[in-house]
């Protein structure tokens, strides 16, 4: 045989050698044109086929123009590498798979776009490599150099260059492992567009210059896919033009390490991709869901599922305050946090990701969230409690030596938490004269006249008084004392605040530095520490509050405090956006919740399994039934997170020391990866499980005459997701008198 060698690489099924007398030189091509899953799809007219592997007869010959088998001088192909995970064989592709041309397709496309942001990546490495050569030339050209001017020309040249960085316009793809999650398909009334079809992801991707993925963030295109359903008309303003026309097809996709596992297409289609094989899905993609394909519960970047009122919310401008008010399970913190992801892309200059703040309700929440933020915002931006931001303030205004303690008496926390308190405060503040720290903050409180003024009408004499005596005490001591209660940081950091302020300190950790600032759960805030974190953004006053009065669960805070606060907020420009939909959970679990609530409505978008009540004559036979409810949870949901929630915290010991013996089963509510979490209501607030057993809801636990107990089982039962279990082996609370 004489001839050359033509290698086809890349084929998403197999790699080929062309062999041909008539080839001059060897060369690479791209299989796209060849091979289309496994069939050949076109090939030249002049290639003959020579199959000699078995695998080779599993090929349609039929398609091709010449199909005998030839020997000698002939052109030849031949198997070089089989990529398993691809060939389609009766081993590891179901025969039976639907909508295969669908797949074939869709596979196809991420083949390209993988080899796309190879093609991307060798030619940034080159341009960097380029860039420090021409660097080094010049230098090495200065040193060379005998002439002084000539030095000073070259040294300006250096500068020049080493300042236009390559970084700069081509940043680093690092979304490789799933590239894009959505696509979108237009027909546009302007023949010079006519059909296309985008690919939405979270960063951008070019090639040759032109978009191959568009960032999310990119709103005037993203919008396309995100408020319209497929048929209808769009008219928007796209890069500065009016564009209308009609929006034909959109599908959602789940990629992991760079391979297809999922498609939703928006006919209603879904198929996944299981041990290799394809297959119909039986539900849509919910962020449950999400969580147990990967075995991890914390917080998903909801990005691929925002609704178009969400993604209204998401990219309204940047001016002013937004206030979010909704139901459990209505997207308030996912919408805030991608409020801020939106905001940093688009306007760089104005939000500086090192200056935003994610402010979460407690520890727990904070670590539900932590990596989410880092994924979608970046590493920059710290998300933390009230309390440890408030530290990193105290220390930035030179109270290094401040530390905080719970030993303090707990009934005086609803005096400090009071909205009263936070005029005390101010007025406090305008006239005090220099002192050591805590003594000021003892002479705040030790204070007659400003706490009859502020405080009377609002807490019992007895207390006010008892207050008063105490702290005067505290003042009268001789020795200096660093320590305040927890209850007493948001009254300390803000007096503090406003003698900065008075002093013409323009800007510091604590006071005019944030240009954006998330607050989640701000409910369970007092008004003193809302206006503690209002002060710390920048003057622009910028700021994302969720709140939700109904999942308040502090009862020493008062309520009137974050009304207050929002009085405040109309100073700054704020706009208040209620939401009224639950993603979260099913329809039936937010029936039973919202009739805690004394709410008929159920608003939802899926169905799922009844609620389970569970009426047990006494604690054995409820222990025994919350056993084998727990591993029938298990068999359902295998990777998913069931959270046993108690009202008390012995019953959380006794429940863990029931349900140790089952694989997976604690009570670190900072562990958020699949099993069993036994744990107290007080701390599951902002979280979410795939199911939620809701232990002992008797009249003795959440009581009604007890606003804060219905919020709190309102919280406990809005946390599941899927499934909902009820248990009582007492007379349960009245709030469900209807479902026992």
């Amino acid at each position: 045989m004489s001839g050359k060698t033509e290698k086809l690489e890349h084929c998403s099924i197999l790699q080929i050698y062309i062999y041909s007398p008539f080839i001059d030189s060897v060369t690479n091509k791209s299989e796209s044109q060849y091979f289309h899953l496994g069939i050949v799809t076109r090939v030249p007219l002049n290639i003959h086929i020579y199959a000699t592997h078995p695998l080779l007869n599993k090929l349609p010959f039929d398609l091709f123009p010449h199909k005998k088998k030839v020997y000698g001088s002939q052109p030849l192909i031949f198997i070089e590498k089989f990529h398993q995970s691809a060939i389609m064989n009766e081993d590891n592709i179901d025969k039976t798979s639907p909508d295969q041309e669908l797949i074939s397709l869709e596979e196809s496309r991420l083949s390209g776009i993988l080899q796309t942001i190879k093609d991307y990546q060798i030619h940034r490495r080159q341009q960097f490599a380029k860039h420090r050569l021409q660097i080094d030339e010049l230098k090495k050209e200065r040193l060379n150099s005998q002439n002084w001017p000539e030095k000073n020309r070259l040294t300006e040249k250096i500068r020049d260059k080493e300042a236009y960085n390559p970084a700069k316009y081509l940043p680093e793809f690092d979304q490789t492992h799933s590239p894009y999650f959505a696509s979108c398909s237009i027909e546009d009334d302007n023949p010079k567009i006519g059909k296309q079809t985008f690919l939405i992801g979270k960063q951008s991707l070019f090639k040759d210059n032109k978009v191959v993925i568009i960032d999310w963030r990119q709103a005037s295109i993203s919008t396309l896919y995100y408020e319209y359903e497929p048929g209808e008309d769009y008219d928007e303003e796209i890069n500065g033009r009016e564009r209308t026309g009609l929006l034909t097809q959109k599908t959602k996709y789940t990629i992991k390490a760079s391979e297809l596992v999922r498609i939703e297409h928006s006919e209603g289609t879904v198929l996944k991709k299981t041990a290799n094989k394809w297959h119909q899905a039986g539900k849509g993609n919910t962020t449950s869901q999400q969580k147990e394909d990967a075995g991890d519960h914390h917080l998903v970047d909801i990005v691929s599922l925002i609704s178009p009122e969400q993604f209204q919310l998401i990219t309204k401008g940047y001016h002013g305050c937004l206030r979010l008010q909704g139901s459990a399970g209505a997207g308030k913190t996912t919408i805030a946090l991608h409020r801020l992801s939106y905001l940093i892309f688009n306007y760089p200059e104005k939000f500086r990701p090192e200056r935003c703040l994610v402010l979460m309700f407690n520890r727990a929440l904070r670590n539900y969230v932590a990596a989410t933020v880092k994924e979608m915002i970046g590493p920059q931006t710290p998300v933390e409690t009230f309390h440890s931001w408030a530290a990193r303030s105290l220390r930035a205004l030179g109270l290094k030596k401040i530390s905080f303690t719970a030993n303090c008496p707990q009934e005086f926390d609803r005096i400090k938490k009071s909205s009263g308190m936070a005029k005390l405060v101010r007025e406090y503040a305008a006239t005090a004269k220099d002192a050591l720290p805590t003594k000021h903050l003892f002479s705040l409180y030790s204070s007659s006249r400003l706490a009859e003024k502020f405080l009377a009408d609002d807490t019992p004499p007895a207390l006010l008084k008892k207050f008063i005596e105490y702290y005067s005490r505290k003042l009268a001591e001789p020795q200096q004392t660093n320590e305040i209660a927890f209850a007493d940081v948001g009254v300390f950091l803000r007096l503090f605040q406003i003698r900065v302020g008075l002093r013409g300190d323009t800007e510091n950790l604590a006071y005019n530095y944030f240009d954006h600032m998330v607050i989640d759960e701000a409910q369970d805030f007092s008004q003193v520490e809302l206006e503690c974190l209002f002060h710390a953004t920048s003057k622009e006053r910028s700021l994302t509050i969720c709140a939700d009065p109904n999942q308040q669960i502090l009862n020493f805070v008062d309520s009137t405090g974050l009304e207050n606060f929002q009085l405040d907020l109309q100073a700054s420009g704020v706009s208040a956006e209620k939401l009224e939909v639950s993603y979260r959970s099913t329809m039936e679990i937010m029936e039973v919740a919202n009739t805690v609530l004394g709410n008929v409505n159920t608003d939802g978008k899926r169905h799922g399994e009844p609620v389970y009540f569970g009426k047990h004559l006494n604690i054995d036979d409820a222990l025994l039934d919350l056993e084998r409810l727990v591993r029938l949870e298990q068999e359902k949901s295998p990777n998913g997170l069931i959270a046993v929630i108690c009202k008390q915290k012995n019953q959380v010991n006794q429940i863990y020391g029931k349900l140790r013996i089952i694989p997976g089963t604690r009570k670190d509510p900072q562990n958020f990866q699949a099993g069993i979490l036994v744990i107290n209501v007080h701390q599951v607030k902002g979280l979410e499980f795939t199911s939620v057993i809701a232990w002992d809801v008797s009249s003795q636990s959440y009581r009604a005459n007890s606003p804060n107990d219905r919020n709190l089982l309102y919280v406990c039962l809005s946390r599941a997701c899927d499934r909902l279990a009820v248990f009582s082996h007492t007379t349960p609370s009245p709030y469900l008198n209807n479902f026992f």
